[in-house]
């Protein structure tokens, strides 16, 4: 069998062959791209700490930052963690570690002490960027416990006030010298290590090289078809690989950004008609939530011609609704390891847009495959492994390697889908978020999908609800529309009227007046599940 590091090699080979790889870095790209969009801006429209740079303003900003950088002793290949919300300053300064060399550690702003101090402890970052106050917390509150507990060496506060031992701001800025020295690594070298949420483990820390990036947005062509320049809306968290990649588009083509630190949907509403915002990601829940805002303010956003969903479960009837108004709305599919793996295409038919997450996007490849890792035929489902030229190097900690990749190098998901005879692919669960009843594995996914086509539920979560005899049983929390309800009743009639297996069929309905969410905007089933359990806990009891 192929060496696995012989593999990866022969990988990027076909993929500088495709043109999806080059020798240029982000670097490369920003210093050059200075003269070809001069005027073409980045908007910050955040409430408490607004801004708006065009892209010379950017780079003059960033190398400031860089040099600044620099006389703290950071060099080529330090680590440089960035814990901050979607403000002018975590572009910046992630603009900064590229021109300087250093790697960018990307953290969401949303975690604590001890998850951040795990996070630089394994990345060994040198230097770590906080906001002084955001969202009624204090992050100065950590520095003594982050200098005393990491390898950090120092702590810059983005306020004009720091604690002591650490740096504010202004004092970090009037630091900087003349010069740095300029960034020599190569394409395929690290560039950015950046976190999973780790829900069920402690975060991984993925890493990324300038071409896994940088080929991301040479295929956008995909999706975008001839609209390459289309203005960008940015609503996902700093931290979430989903928000870097706007800047990189940015630095890359020149394209306008609008970049928002929280979700309000009439302010988003306003941003794209203001900006004549055409193209934007986000889960399900962003769009609808815009679109319904968008028309109860009479604010017309038809300038918005893309939008990208995904993530969770998406309701056949939005993305029907949206292409019908002329934007074309598609599923699209990836992760932090592999940012797009699958997408819609300029030109799919709706029902391939409604009911898949589309096909491999440029030199990317699927292979479904059973539990021993044999490969299934087409049509069958099992879990989801790929390969493709914006995947990730690999983790920080070799050890989880073993188990990530197969021995020929394609990356295990832990999701489950399938391919149709056309090439699209159909994401049908994750590994871990199965409902075992008797014995028999249940779709989470399936069962949400079919109660999201009820024309009274808004959004909807299935989870286990723990059973003596079979195990477990399918319960559903259920947010129904403004003025429409729901009964168990109506539950099963449904599910009878689509032909669902039986034991498909909720057995337990929980309504909920709004869905909890994570900062990006997914159902967060950790809290559902807390939430059934005191329950049961109270009844037990």
């Amino acid at each position: 069998m192929t060496d696995l590091a012989e593999y990866r090699r022969q990988l990027q080979k076909r993929w500088y062959d495709l043109g999806l790889y080059s020798s240029a870095t982000l670097a490369d790209y920003i210093n050059q791209n200075a003269e070809r969009f001069p005027d073409a801006y980045i908007a910050f429209e955040s409430g408490a700490h607004p801004d708006r740079l065009t892209y010379s303003q950017a780079l003059a900003q960033s190398r400031k930052i860089a040099a600044a950088m620099h006389s703290l002793g950071i060099s080529q290949g330090d680590r440089v963690a960035i814990q901050l919300p979607s403000w002018s300053e975590a572009m910046l300064v992630s603009q900064a570690c590229i021109l300087l060399g250093a790697v960018i550690v990307s953290v969401t702003g949303i975690l604590g002490e001890s998850e951040v101090e795990f996070i630089v402890n394994d990345a060994e970052a040198r230097l770590l960027f906080i906001p002084g106050q955001w969202r009624n917390r204090d992050y100065r509150d950590m520095v003594g416990q982050i200098l005393a507990r990491t390898g950090v060496e120092q702590v810059v506060v983005v306020d004009a006030h720091a604690p002591e031992g650490a740096l504010a701001w202004p004092e970090f800025v009037s630091r900087a010298g003349n010069d740095f020295p300029p960034a020599t690594a190569g394409a395929d070298e690290v560039v950015m290590q950046i976190y999973t949420s780790g829900t069920t483990a402690r975060p991984k820390g993925v890493l990324h090289s300038h071409n896994s990036l940088a080929s991301e947005v040479k295929s956008a062509k995909a999706y975008l078809g001839d609209r390459l320049d289309l203005s960008v809306l940015n609503p996902w968290p700093f931290g979430h690989i989903a928000s870097f990649m706007p800047f990189v588009r940015f630095w890359m083509e020149g394209v306008n950004c609008v970049v928002t630190d929280k979700w309000d949907a009439d302010y988003v509403a306003r941003l794209v008609a203001e900006h004549q915002i055409g193209s934007t990601s986000g889960v399900p829940y962003f769009l609808s939530s815009m679109v319904e805002a968008a028309d109860a303010q009479n604010i017309d956003i038809s300038c918005m011609s893309n939008y990208a969903t995904g993530a969770t479960n998406v309701p056949p009837e939005l993305i029907r609704l949206c292409n019908e108004r002329g934007m074309f709305c598609y599923r699209m599919y990836g992760s932090t390891e592999h940012p797009t793996v699958t997408s819609g295409y300029a030109g799919d038919p709706l029902e391939k847009c409604i009911a898949t997450d589309g096909r491999c996007m440029p030199g990317c490849e699927v292979r479904i495959v059973d539990e021993q890792g044999a490969a299934l035929s087409q049509g069958e489902e099992g879990e989801v492994a790929i390969i493709g030229p914006d995947q990730f190097l690999g983790y920080s900690d070799p050890a989880r390697n073993q188990s990530a990749f197969t021995a020929d190098g394609w990356f295990l998901t832990g999701d489950i889908g399938r391919v149709d005879s056309e090439g699209y692919l159909t994401i049908t669960d994750r590994k871990k978020d199965i409902i075992i009843r008797g014995g028999e594995n249940i779709s989470s996914r399936e069962v949400e999908e079919c109660i999201l086509s009820h024309p009274s539920v808004a959004a909807a979560a299935a989870i286990a609800m723990p059973d003596m005899k079979l195990g477990e049983k399918v319960c559903i929390y259920v947010e129904c529309k403004p003025g429409n309800s729901l009964t168990i009743t109506d539950v099963v009639e449904h599910f009878s009227a689509q032909k669902v297996a039986k034991q498909k069929t909720p057995e337990f309905l929980r309504l909920i007046e709004e869905m909890p969410r994570t900062a990006t905007g997914k159902i967060n089933k950790q809290i559902l599940r807390k939430l059934l359990k005191t329950e049961q806990d109270s009844i037990s009891g």
